[in-house]
């Protein structure tokens, strides 16, 4: 649809309810800002705000308007739903959608069979937003292989815990293998996200202990007993001493 660069964002509310019958009062507008990596949902809000200044910046060579020197004409969510609205913005299930939709990549993952405790699930959709929905699922005779879109800035740990239920042991009980040049490797740092994988890639689970190592520091030694008997005062003295 075409829309005036002098409307404000209040007007192009009212002209949007009009031309399809939507209820203006309780309608949501949201914009992507894009970069390479993700993607921020913009809730066009001021009602009195010019759409200049909100869309193009107020700058005609805005990274909105001009893309390789092509004019790019931006695109606008529009919902009208009086119980969603009155969600707070980030609460609302049209920012978890679209903000889940732009910032999640497709990955092919092939599981084990699945372990008594194990549960399909097929969208988790939390309190702070989506994070896993299951496209599609096929059974062959000793593994699963299943298409899921996840959000690309969640890390590791957190798509190992989004797996227990389909897999049904904890998350120290299965390893996430990449391929890399047609060879697997063990995803091993559960604090990096996804952001570096590319949609599309596969993935492959198998069941087996995560080791981990761990240190103990041992900061101070025993140095000495002292018995004192009630009602008695004695004088105690320390050498100085530090950590080996």
């Amino acid at each position: 649809m075409r829309g005036e660069e002098g409307w404000t964002v209040g007007e192009l509310k009212q002209y949007i309810g009009e031309s399809f019958n939507l209820n203006s009062s309780s309608m949501r507008l949201l914009v992507l800002d894009g970069t390479l990596s993700a993607y921020n949902v913009i809730h066009l809000e001021n009602g009195e705000s010019s759409l200049k200044e909100v869309l193009f910046k107020g700058d005609v060579f805005s990274s909105h308007k001009l893309h390789r020197e092509q004019l790019v004409v931006p695109t606008i969510y529009v919902l009208s739903d009086p119980i969603d609205f009155l969600e707070k913005y980030k609460d609302s299930l049209m920012y978890k959608y679209v903000d889940f939709h732009f910032n999640s990549i497709l990955l092919d993952i092939t599981l084990p069979p699945p372990q008594p405790e194990a549960a399909l699930t097929t969208t988790n959709v939390p309190k702070g937003g989506m994070i896993m929905k299951i496209i599609s699922i096929n059974y062959e005779e000793d593994k699963r292989k299943i298409q899921v879109q996840v959000d690309k800035r969640i890390t590791l740990a957190q798509l190992k815990r989004e797996l227990v239920p389909l897999i049904g042991v904890p998350p120290t009980g299965f390893i996430v293998y990449g391929i890399r040049n047609n060879e697997e490797y063990e995803m091993e740092r559960l604090d990096e996200t996804l952001m570096d994988i590319v949609s599309g890639s596969k993935l492959i689970v198998r069941l087996g202990r995560v080791s981990i190592k761990l240190y103990l520091l041992q900061f101070c030694k025993f140095m000495m007993e002292s018995v004192v008997a009630v009602g008695t005062l004695n004088e105690i003295t320390l050498q100085e001493w530090s950590v080996p």
